[in-house]
C-alpha cells in the first residue's frame, strides 16, 4: 500500500469516527436542544458545538493519520467534505425520505443555514488541528 493510500485510509477511519460522534451529537440536539429553542435555532447552535467535536476528534487523531504538509492536510479536509456531503445526501434522501428541496435548504446560507460554514471548517480542520498539536508540543 502506498503512503498516500495509507494516509487516506486512515483519514477515512477518522471521518467515520467524526460521523459517529456527529450522529450522537445530532440525536442529543434533537432530544435536548430542539424542545427548548426549536429545530432551526437548534441546528444553527449545533454547528458550533459540532465544530468543536470535529476539532477535538481531529486533533486527537491527526498524527495517526500521518499526513505531511498543509496541502495534504487540506486535501484530507476536502475529502472529508465530499464524504460528508455524500453521506448527508444519501441518508437524507434514502433513509429519512427528505425531498431534494429539504436537503438543499440545509446548505442555503441565505436562509440562515450554517451548514456551509461547518463544511468550510471541516476542510481546514486537519490543518488547524495539526497546527494546534505542533504549537502545544514541548520544545
Amino acid at each position: 500500500m502506498s503512503a498516500t493510500s495509507k494516509v487516506f485510509l486512515r483519514a477515512t477511519v477518522v471521518w467515520i469516527v467524526i460521523i459517529l460522534a456527529e450522529t450522537v451529537h445530532g440525536i442529543a440536539r434533537i432530544q435536548i436542544l430542539e424542545p427548548s429553542v426549536g429545530e432551526f435555532r437548534a441546528r444553527q447552535m449545533a454547528v458550533f458545538s459540532g465544530a468543536a467535536i470535529i476539532f477535538l476528534v481531529t486533533r486527537s487523531l491527526i498524527r495517526w493519520i500521518g499526513a505531511n504538509g498543509p496541502f495534504a492536510l487540506v486535501a484530507i479536509g476536502l475529502f472529508w467534505m465530499v464524504l460528508t456531503i455524500a453521506f448527508e445526501l444519501l441518508i437524507g434522501r434514502f433513509v429519512f425520505g427528505f425531498s431534494w428541496q429539504r436537503i438543499a435548504a440545509e446548505y442555503d446560507i441565505t436562509s440562515g443555514s450554517l451548514m456551509p460554514l461547518g463544511l468550510v471548517f471541516l476542510v481546514f480542520c486537519p490543518l488547524l488541528a495539526s497546527i494546534s498539536r505542533k504549537s502545544s508540543d514541548p520544545i
